[in-house]
């Protein structure tokens, strides 16, 4: 891993917004250097490399109020970090303008199992450690029905195209939809092991925020096909809802699709 870079000043220090860059190593998955080589090679130019090239989100779900949200933009090399959801949007409006591809996550429950017998469907998903209806997990899903609306609200808002958001990898990988929601699991546990150098964040909620954009860049950097670290089976799809609410999205199919989720261990 190279260094992080800290420019010595950026407008968006007025929204507490923190900017980095970092310099990664190589893959096999479809952002791969190897793979954006081959795009070059093929005669594809830079502009229309980068218009392809996704830009990463995540939001570590809380309360503004309380100071417990947090936020990473990583854009290639650079990454953006935050507390007001407003300073999000001011990170991903190139993004927006430009016509790029974004992953979106939310470190949250995103969706809810469906079990035919009553004692099993307050237990955990599959690949879950603590269950989404109790304690933390609970809080935050109720947390992030109001959260993630407002978000993808203010994205249409901010001039998003409408129906070109999905949950579904092929969707968005091959498809017209330009905006894939995901689910972040960020623990001390199990996951894609973050180096200390790919969270960086003024908070533990902004460091979260990033190491989650860090756990997507790396599955886009070595996975041909994204896969979710939770097991499959028949769901109720919060984010699904979501998108068919906020005018992201015209497909109900996506109501009872699991989101992939991806585990982050982060340093201790």
């Amino acid at each position: 891993m190279g260094l992080w870079h800290q420019p010595t000043t950026d407008p968006r220090e007025a929204r507490g917004t923190k900017t980095q860059q970092h310099r990664d190593g190589r893959g096999t998955g479809p952002w791969s250097t190897q793979h954006v080589d081959a795009y070059l090679g093929d005669g594809m130019t830079t502009n229309q490399l980068e218009r392809l090239r996704p830009v990463i989100a995540c939001v570590d779900v809380g309360s503004p109020k309380a100071g417990s949200v947090g936020w990473a933009v990583r854009d290639k090399d650079t990454v953006q970090t935050g507390q007001d959801l407003y300073g999000l949007m001011d990170a991903l409006m190139p993004a927006i303008q430009g016509h790029r591809k974004m992953a979106l996550g939310f470190e949250c429950p995103l969706y809810i199992p469906l079990r035919e017998s009553p004692k099993e469907m307050t237990k955990c998903r599959r690949g879950e450690r603590l269950a989404w209806s109790t304690g933390a997990g609970a809080t935050v899903l109720s947390i992030g029905l109001a959260q993630v609306h407002w978000v993808l609200t203010e994205l249409i808002k901010h001039g998003m195209p409408k129906n070109r958001g999905t949950t579904q990898w092929a969707s968005w990988s091959e498809g017209d939809s330009t905006l894939l929601l995901w689910e972040a699991c960020i623990t001390q546990n199990d996951g894609i092991e973050i180096p200390v150098d790919g969270i960086r964040g003024n908070t533990a909620h902004e460091r979260d925020a990033a190491a989650g954009t860090w756990a997507m860049w790396h599955k886009l950097q070595r996975e041909p096909v994204l896969s979710s670290d939770f097991g499959d089976e028949k769901v109720l799809s919060l984010i699904g809802m979501q998108l068919l609410a906020t005018d992201q999205s015209k497909n109900t199919e996506l109501l009872y699709a699991p989101c992939v989720v991806l585990k982050a261990k982060k340093p201790i």
